[in-house]
């Protein structure tokens, strides 16, 4: 893997949308902080809520957003003119980011769309690195398959990382559909704490699991990375880098693996550390 920098990141401005969630923001700042002491990093809320200091323009960023809900899990189709009961829905998620969220599908790539219209021309600079984490479930749609798929980022302008994502996302093996099918049968004599236990072994179970902001810290980097190199993922399954399609195989990478980062992307860091470090301004 070449580790060559061809956009420099010097700001890092991370939108989260992380309430009724176990992530630690401020652990995940550390840890990027730890690896790239120079880079600037800056905690702000969900996009809409950070930029848009207007109820009409809300109203107005709502419709778009509600756009870009999949129509059907088999066609490559988003809502485009959803009906109003979907954009009031999406404005007040938007307003009042609600504890309990409907199971709706977003197209990855149209949401990004959407958010990179409301980011300042100031702020597009190749400098610049966008990172949303959002409780919304993404997806993009695979011609092979003829189906949309979850995802766990959206690598890009702005990059997507969607704790839902991160929990539905990755393949889990057959032995864990059959252990919860299973256990549901014995709610009776199990409580859902326990069956929840049982299944950590396999995979996240939910937005509260205490690991979800240890994962996170992978994909952050990922981000980092891909903005840095233009390349995505890594093939090491040690590496918080790894592209990983199976729970196992992601848990492994980010809580499990042999070393934080393969030596190529550990050069990586380096490199970017030592740039930013010898081209930062003096206070």
């Amino acid at each position: 893997m070449r580790t060559a920098v061809y956009n420099l990141p010097r700001h890092l401005k991370l939108y989260v949308d992380a309430s009724y969630t176990s992530l630690r923001v401020d652990e995940l700042v550390r840890y990027v902080s730890s690896i790239l002491p120079s880079l600037d990093v800056e905690v702000r809320p969900e996009p809409a809520r950070f930029f848009i200091r207007c109820d009409r323009e809300m109203l107005e960023f709502a419709r778009e957003v509600s756009a870009t809900r999949v129509f059907r899990i088999n066609s490559n189709e988003v809502v485009c003119s959803p009906f109003e009961a979907e954009v009031e829905y999406e404005y007040r998620r938007i307003k009042q980011d609600p504890p309990n969220m409907l199971g709706t599908f977003y197209s990855a790539y149209h949401l990004q769309d959407a958010y990179w219209k409301l980011i300042p021309a100031s702020e597009r600079g190749l400098d610049y690195v966008h990172v949303v984490i959002t409780k919304l479930l993404i997806g993009t749609f695979d011609n092979s398959s003829g189906r949309w798929h979850a995802r766990t980022i959206a690598l890009g302008f702005p990059n997507i990382i969607s704790l839902r994502g991160l929990i539905e996302a990755p393949a889990k093996p057959r032995q864990f559909y059959i252990l919860r099918q299973t256990l549901s049968m014995l709610h009776a004599e199990m409580t859902t704490e326990a069956i929840q236990e049982v299944i950590k072994s396999f995979a996240l179970v939910d937005l509260e699991d205490e690991r979800l902001t240890e994962v996170t810290k992978g994909y952050l980097l990922q981000a980092i990375a891909y903005h840095a190199t233009m390349e995505p993922f890594c093939n090491d399954a040690s590496c918080r880098l790894f592209n990983a399609h199976w729970q196992q195989e992601m848990l492994r990478a980010q809580l499990n693996g042999e070393y934080e980062l393969c030596e190529a992307h550990s050069q990586l860091f380096r490199t970017i550390e030592s740039t930013l470090s010898s081209t930062k301004p003096q206070k």
